[in-house]
Protein backbone atom coordinates (compact mmCIF):
# COMPACT_ATOMS: atom_id res chain seq x y z
CA UNK A 1 0.00 0.00 0.00
CA UNK A 2 1.58 3.40 -0.87
CA UNK A 3 2.13 5.64 1.95
CA UNK A 4 0.31 8.24 1.06
CA UNK A 5 -2.46 5.82 1.52
CA UNK A 6 -1.81 4.61 4.85
CA UNK A 7 -1.04 8.18 6.22
CA UNK A 8 -4.64 9.55 4.60
CA UNK A 9 -6.31 6.20 6.00
CA UNK A 10 -4.52 6.87 9.99
CA UNK A 11 -6.11 10.78 9.33
CA UNK A 12 -9.34 10.10 8.40
CA UNK A 13 -9.85 7.57 11.50
CA UNK A 14 -9.48 9.85 14.25
CA UNK A 15 -11.99 12.33 12.32
CA UNK A 16 -14.39 9.39 11.66
CA UNK A 17 -14.21 8.89 15.87
CA UNK A 18 -15.00 12.28 16.36
CA UNK A 19 -17.99 12.77 14.32
CA UNK A 20 -19.21 9.11 15.00
CA UNK A 21 -18.75 10.63 18.60
CA UNK A 22 -20.92 14.14 18.15
CA UNK A 23 -23.72 12.33 16.66
CA UNK A 24 -23.96 9.74 19.20
CA UNK A 25 -24.07 13.58 21.65
CA UNK A 26 -26.97 14.91 19.03
CA UNK A 27 -29.24 11.69 19.42
CA UNK A 28 -28.82 12.06 23.17
CA UNK A 29 -29.68 15.48 22.79
CA UNK A 30 -32.75 15.28 20.80
CA UNK A 31 -33.87 12.07 22.43
CA UNK A 32 -34.19 13.81 26.15
CA UNK A 33 -35.38 16.95 24.40
CA UNK A 34 -38.36 15.04 22.82
CA UNK A 35 -39.16 13.35 26.41
CA UNK A 36 -39.53 16.76 28.03
CA UNK A 37 -41.18 18.78 25.18
CA UNK A 38 -44.14 15.69 25.30
CA UNK A 39 -44.01 15.45 28.94
CA UNK A 40 -44.44 18.98 29.84
CA UNK A 41 -48.36 19.48 27.91
CA UNK A 42 -48.99 15.80 30.02
CA UNK A 43 -47.94 17.83 33.11
CA UNK A 44 -50.53 20.59 31.94
CA UNK A 45 -53.37 18.47 31.67
CA UNK A 46 -53.19 17.18 34.91
CA UNK A 47 -52.95 20.26 36.48
CA UNK A 48 -56.50 21.08 37.89
CA UNK A 49 -56.10 24.78 36.86
CA UNK A 50 -54.00 24.00 33.74
CA UNK A 51 -51.86 26.88 34.41
CA UNK A 52 -49.22 27.70 31.91
CA UNK A 53 -45.45 26.47 32.27
CA UNK A 54 -43.06 29.25 31.43
CA UNK A 55 -44.87 29.91 27.76
CA UNK A 56 -43.91 26.56 26.67
CA UNK A 57 -46.31 26.58 23.36
CA UNK A 58 -43.73 29.37 22.51
CA UNK A 59 -40.47 28.59 24.17
CA UNK A 60 -40.50 25.16 22.71
CA UNK A 61 -39.77 26.62 19.19
CA UNK A 62 -37.00 28.26 19.80
CA UNK A 63 -35.38 25.30 21.95
CA UNK A 64 -36.14 23.00 19.22
CA UNK A 65 -34.05 26.19 16.41
CA UNK A 66 -31.24 25.93 18.99
CA UNK A 67 -31.26 22.32 18.98
CA UNK A 68 -30.91 22.94 15.42
CA UNK A 69 -27.71 25.12 16.04
CA UNK A 70 -26.44 22.54 18.09
CA UNK A 71 -26.30 20.13 15.46
CA UNK A 72 -24.99 22.05 12.98
CA UNK A 73 -21.97 22.92 15.98
CA UNK A 74 -21.74 19.17 16.13
CA UNK A 75 -21.07 18.21 12.60
CA UNK A 76 -18.29 20.72 12.05
CA UNK A 77 -17.20 19.78 15.44
CA UNK A 78 -16.59 16.43 14.43
CA UNK A 79 -14.94 17.18 10.80
CA UNK A 80 -12.62 19.67 12.54
CA UNK A 81 -12.17 19.20 15.95
CA UNK A 82 -10.02 22.12 16.15
CA UNK A 83 -12.11 24.76 14.69
CA UNK A 84 -14.36 24.37 17.78
CA UNK A 85 -12.14 23.16 20.80
CA UNK A 86 -11.26 26.99 21.80
CA UNK A 87 -11.85 30.47 21.77
CA UNK A 88 -14.82 32.49 21.50
CA UNK A 89 -16.19 29.64 19.23
CA UNK A 90 -16.31 26.91 22.12
CA UNK A 91 -17.69 29.76 24.49
CA UNK A 92 -20.38 30.26 22.22
CA UNK A 93 -21.34 26.94 20.78
CA UNK A 94 -21.17 25.10 24.18
CA UNK A 95 -24.35 27.33 25.62
CA UNK A 96 -26.18 25.55 22.86
CA UNK A 97 -26.92 22.31 24.19
CA UNK A 98 -27.47 23.52 27.27
CA UNK A 99 -30.13 25.54 26.55
CA UNK A 100 -32.94 23.28 26.18
CA UNK A 101 -32.33 21.50 29.45
CA UNK A 102 -31.98 24.82 30.92
CA UNK A 103 -35.61 25.42 30.40
CA UNK A 104 -36.70 21.85 29.89
CA UNK A 105 -35.28 20.89 34.12
CA UNK A 106 -37.51 23.97 35.51
CA UNK A 107 -40.35 23.26 33.27
CA UNK A 108 -40.87 19.72 34.01
CA UNK A 109 -40.33 19.91 38.04
CA UNK A 110 -42.64 22.76 37.82
CA UNK A 111 -45.52 21.18 35.87
CA UNK A 112 -44.66 17.74 38.10
CA UNK A 113 -45.74 20.14 41.60
CA UNK A 114 -48.72 21.42 40.25
CA UNK A 115 -49.85 18.01 38.84
CA UNK A 116 -52.51 16.12 40.73
CA UNK A 117 -51.37 12.66 39.45
CA UNK A 118 -49.49 11.39 42.24
CA UNK A 119 -47.72 8.55 40.33
CA UNK A 120 -46.80 11.40 37.55
CA UNK A 121 -45.54 13.59 39.68
CA UNK A 122 -42.96 11.11 41.42
CA UNK A 123 -41.93 10.06 37.74
CA UNK A 124 -41.68 12.94 36.98
CA UNK A 125 -39.14 14.74 39.59
CA UNK A 126 -37.07 11.46 39.40
CA UNK A 127 -36.81 12.82 35.97
CA UNK A 128 -35.91 16.31 36.84
CA UNK A 129 -33.40 15.30 39.25
CA UNK A 130 -31.63 13.51 35.91
CA UNK A 131 -31.88 16.52 34.18
CA UNK A 132 -30.59 18.56 36.93
CA UNK A 133 -27.75 16.14 37.07
CA UNK A 134 -27.21 16.08 33.11
CA UNK A 135 -26.60 20.71 33.64
CA UNK A 136 -23.97 19.52 36.33
CA UNK A 137 -22.30 16.91 33.48
CA UNK A 138 -22.20 19.58 31.23
CA UNK A 139 -20.88 22.20 33.72
CA UNK A 140 -17.89 19.77 34.47
CA UNK A 141 -17.29 19.01 30.45
CA UNK A 142 -17.38 22.75 30.28
CA UNK A 143 -14.67 23.25 32.61
CA UNK A 144 -12.31 20.57 31.56
CA UNK A 145 -12.80 21.39 27.80
CA UNK A 146 -12.67 25.10 27.84
CA UNK A 147 -10.95 26.07 30.74
CA UNK A 148 -8.60 23.39 31.12
CA UNK A 149 -8.10 23.28 27.53
CA UNK A 150 -8.45 19.63 27.42
CA UNK A 151 -9.64 17.64 24.18
CA UNK A 152 -13.12 16.13 23.98
CA UNK A 153 -11.83 12.92 22.80
CA UNK A 154 -9.74 13.10 25.93
CA UNK A 155 -12.60 14.34 28.24
CA UNK A 156 -14.88 11.74 27.12
CA UNK A 157 -12.42 8.33 26.14
CA UNK A 158 -9.33 9.13 28.67
CA UNK A 159 -9.06 9.41 32.08
CA UNK A 160 -10.42 12.59 32.40
CA UNK A 161 -13.54 11.06 32.20
CA UNK A 162 -14.16 9.75 35.42
CA UNK A 163 -14.99 13.07 37.08
CA UNK A 164 -18.17 12.57 35.28
CA UNK A 165 -18.38 8.77 37.41
CA UNK A 166 -20.41 10.30 40.16
CA UNK A 167 -23.07 11.79 38.26
CA UNK A 168 -23.82 9.60 35.65
CA UNK A 169 -24.56 6.98 38.29
CA UNK A 170 -26.77 9.06 39.98
CA UNK A 171 -28.53 10.17 36.40
CA UNK A 172 -28.96 6.67 36.22
CA UNK A 173 -30.32 6.39 39.16
CA UNK A 174 -32.86 8.81 38.95
CA UNK A 175 -34.06 7.85 35.05
CA UNK A 176 -34.27 3.95 36.39
CA UNK A 177 -36.46 5.32 39.57
CA UNK A 178 -38.69 7.64 37.30
CA UNK A 179 -39.52 4.61 34.79
CA UNK A 180 -39.98 2.23 38.18
CA UNK A 181 -42.94 4.81 39.66
CA UNK A 182 -44.73 4.42 36.50
CA UNK A 183 -44.81 0.35 36.63
CA UNK A 184 -44.68 -0.90 39.83
CA UNK A 185 -43.81 -4.33 40.36
CA UNK A 186 -44.69 -5.22 43.46
CA UNK A 187 -46.93 -8.52 43.93
CA UNK A 188 -50.49 -7.97 44.72
CA UNK A 189 -51.46 -9.36 48.24
CA UNK A 190 -53.05 -13.19 48.24
CA UNK A 191 -56.85 -12.61 48.57
CA UNK A 192 -58.32 -15.99 50.35
CA UNK A 193 -61.10 -17.07 48.67
CA UNK A 194 -64.55 -17.12 50.13
CA UNK A 195 -65.15 -20.72 51.56
CA UNK A 196 -69.14 -21.83 50.60
CA UNK A 197 -71.26 -21.72 53.63
CA UNK A 198 -74.83 -23.31 53.32
CA UNK A 199 -76.17 -20.45 56.31
CA UNK A 200 -74.98 -18.14 54.38
CA UNK A 201 -76.75 -19.17 51.38
CA UNK A 202 -79.93 -20.36 53.39
CA UNK A 203 -79.94 -16.63 55.05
Amino acid sequence: MPIDNISSTYSAAPIAASLALSLLVLVELVTFFAFVDTMVPVTRRSDPLLRGILHWDKVRFVLWGDLGLAAIYLVISGLDPSSTSAGLTAAVGFPLFLLPFVFGAPAILIGARRSRDSVLRRSLMWFGGFLGLVLFDALLSFTETIVLGISMHDAVLSYPALVFAPGDILAAYCIYKSARSLAPINSLSSVEPETFSPERVSS
